[in-house]
């Protein structure tokens, strides 16, 4: 079984990137699938922590109406994607009146465990990364009529504009319930920068300010379940000055700074948009749903366009509808009112592709051959090049002046491939870069990188008024240096109007510095900002898993070899960020510490005991090889303790992608519980195994212990 378990796991990590949020629950034991399920109570908490927001998902589920009985053993299964940035931290489980904390293992270690568990019908709960963006989480075991509670804490970015700070919440995991969740509840503690928060597609529920269980003053709304249907965001204020937020935490000598840094502030320039949409909806060609792709659209412009910019909307019906004849203001108001009668009209669920960008391009044409287009579109009628080409030439002949037209592709089911120029196609995919690089737009789709849609349009978005060419950013301390940075994009490209966010490290004094240079609108400019006491806020020691988060990221992301694997081990074992290699794992209260209450601000205290021995008991039970690093032959001495269960233990070698290696069955030598193993670096079909780090193991039912082993060749 575990050798099974280890082929699906990797299986996992090396498959499609397009995973699909969903939640299951079956019977482990049984050969019969299982179905969708609930979640009968959701509680989210926000926490901005200054770049980053920390996220708390309280989750409870069952099986509802899937005709279980209380004598059905269950495990509840959640895959869910999270932006690529998203770091997660924690990890609790619920038992009975207990609140266990994960704990974070190597990820072959806590599934093996895990599975094994599940065979003995204990309580386990683990939660891995299966690649960037894409998580599992399961949860075992789960009577039929009865439901199962966890916490999942993550970081994610914040995304900065002019005026307010927002965080997406993950509407995606809520709507994986197969019944509506009654009452989501959101709640906020108030932090010192951070205020009037509001959740942007509900501004009728406001935050009111309560008192928990604890004493603690905190904000809290109950949104209805209708808000899962679509994008979730919540904002603030922005706490930028002059462009620049700064916030730091120091500890012996050496310092983590957290920077978002707006040009268009710094340099005092302004740009306002004119973005006319166009909604060429297909219903058979995407897992997006009418209703998200609406939404979310509204939710992106409430939060990124002011009453100074303007919009106008255009979609497909048998003859094309328009919000307005002319450009319409973007204030709250006027988003709100002209959506809410989109609602009521309706879009089509068939494509009308070229009517509407014909619709569109003669706004643009007869409002003054101002503002771009932006094209929401999950058609594949137009993939083929002779189609495309006729229809881009005839496009070209309809614009007198460029206008550029940015695209958002999220057709990712039943479209069709193509192969000419040497290169393949998906669905429209040759069509709209050609119209996209035309028109001097640009062009995201959903299949690309494993985007989820309201990425898309972030991207999109950002983009709308206009690039900083030549672009670069250098922070350094007066009296020292910065060092270890990390940008929250890997894109090169600097927009005007979008902070750029930065996590690094920093040795030296105050004042803190950024120096800027680039071409804006055909002119070059250089500046530099000093940030001084008075333009900081001091932060906590969460900033490390900030920095650890991403620094994991980058080392997962560009390719790493058993060094690297070793150093991301290490960094997500020490901050608790789970990586591809690690995983958190929550065990019954018996081999645990547990907390009182895990809704205070820092969830208790209850941290799992080591799956490996304390330290008091290490004296009666130690591994040992010699020599390690080895070359040709090592020698491994086991010391079992007195209570190591002996009858069902296994002595094994694997690597460091969790699979097993070598077994030790009979072939070791010693007596009573002092045992010797002798390893040559070969694998169980006496293959030579490379150069790299290996783990020896020894386990039972109960427990495992491991040493570390380094063969060089």
């Amino acid at each position: 079984m575990a050798r099974f378990y280890f082929f699906l796991l990797h299986f996992f990590i090396l498959s499609s990137l397009f995973a699909q949020t969903q939640l299951t629950v079956s019977d482990p034991q049984s050969w019969w699938g299982g179905g969708q399920g609930t979640i009968e109570e959701s509680v989210i908490s926000i926490n901005p922590l200054g770049i980053y927001s920390e996220i708390g998902m309280y989750l409870t589920f069952s099986a509802k109406s899937l005709n279980y009985h209380h004598s059905d053993t269950l495990e509840v299964v959640l895959d869910f994607d999270l932006p690529a940035e998203a770091i997660i931290t924690d990890l609790w489980l619920w038992v009975g009146d207990s609140i266990v904390k994960a704990q974070m293992l190597d990820k072959w270690s806590a599934s093996d465990i895990y599975e094994n568990i599940v065979n003995r019908r204990k309580d386990p709960a683990i939660l891995f990364k299966k690649q960037q963006g894409h998580f599992q989480l399961r949860i075992f075991p789960m009577a039929g009529d009865e439901s199962r509670k966890i916490k999942l804490n993550y970081l994610i970015p914040n995304q900065w504009l002019n005026e307010k700070v927002a965080v997406t919440l993950p509407a995606n995991i809520l709507r994986t319930s197969k019944h509506s969740i009654p009452i989501i509840e959101l709640i906020y503690s108030p932090r010192e920068e951070w205020k009037n928060p509001r959740v942007i597609e509900q501004p009728d529920y406001e935050f009111t300010e309560v008192v928990d269980e604890d004493q603690h003053m905190v904000y809290h709304t109950l949104l209805p379940n209708q808000s899962v249907y679509s994008s979730l965001n919540v904002s603030f204020d922005s706490p930028m000055k002059n462009g620049i937020y700064f916030k730091y935490f120091e500890e012996d000598g050496e310092g983590i700074y957290q920077l978002a840094f707006n040009p268009s502030a710094a340099l005092n320039l302004f740009s306002y948009k004119k973005v006319a949409f166009m909604i060429d909806y297909d219903e058979s060609k995407t897992t997006i749903t009418k209703e998200e792709v609406i939404n979310t659209l509204k939710a992106k412009i409430l939060n990124e366009f002011t009453a100074n910019d303007s919009f106008n909307v255009f979609y497909s019906k048998l003859d094309v509808k328009e919000f307005s004849s002319a450009w319409i203001s973007a204030d709250s108001l006027n988003v709100s009112n002209y959506f809410n009668d989109l609602k009521l009209s309706g879009v089509a669920n068939y494509s009308n592709l070229p009517a509407v960008l014909n619709r569109g391009i003669e706004f643009i044409k007869n409002n003054g051959n101002e503002g771009s287009l932006f094209l929401i579109s999950s058609s594949d009628q137009f993939g083929d090049y002779s189609p495309a080409n006729t229809l881009l030439n005839d496009l070209k002949e309809k614009s007198e002046n460029k206008i550029p037209i940015s695209i958002a592709d999220i057709t990712d089911k039943n479209y069709q491939y193509y192969w000419f120029g040497a290169r393949s196609y998906y669905g429209n995919e040759y069509f709209y870069l050609n119209l996209s690089r035309l028109t001097g737009g640009e062009y995201e789709r959903l299949l690309n990188y494993s985007y989820l849609y309201g990425e898309i349009l972030d991207r999109l978005f950002s983009s709308l008024n206009g690039f900083i060419r030549s672009f670069d950013m250098h922070t350094k301390m007066e009296s020292g240096f910065c060092y270890a940075r990390y940008n929250y994009e890997d894109d090169p490209a600097a927009y005007i109007n979008k902070p750029i966010l930065q996590v690094g490290k920093f040795f030296g004094g105050f004042p803190f510095l950024v120096e800027a240079s680039g071409i804006y609108d055909s002119q070059a400019f250089s500046l530099s900002v000093n940030v001084n006491n008075n333009d900081f806020y001091a932060g906590d020691s969460t900033v490390n898993q900030l920095w650890a988060g991403n620094h994991i990221r980058n080392l997962e992301m560009t390719g790493s070899g058993n060094d690297g694997i070793s150093e991301i081990i290490s960094y997500s074992m020490q901050e608790r960020v789970l990586s591809l290699y690690t995983a958190f794992l929550a065990l019954e209260p018996g081999m645990s510490y547990t907390c009182a209450d895990c809704y205070n601000d820092d969830d208790g205290g209850g941290i799992i005991t080591d799956v490996e021995d304390t330290e008091e008991a290490a004296d009666s039970m130690f591994i040992v090889a010699y020599p390690n690093p080895f070359n040709a032959q090592t020698e491994i001495t086991v010391n079992l303790s007195k209570d190591f269960e002996i009858n069902s233990a296994v002595f094994k070698v694997y690597n460091v992608l969790g699979q097993e290696i070598k077994t030790f069955e009979n072939n070791f030598s010693g007596s009573g519980r002092n045992l010797k193993f002798n390893w040559d670096g070969r694998n169980d079909n006496g293959g030579m195994t490379s150069s790299g780090i290996y783990f020896f193991v020894a386990a039972n039912s109960f427990e495992r212990h491991t040493l570390k082993l380094l063969m060089l060749k």
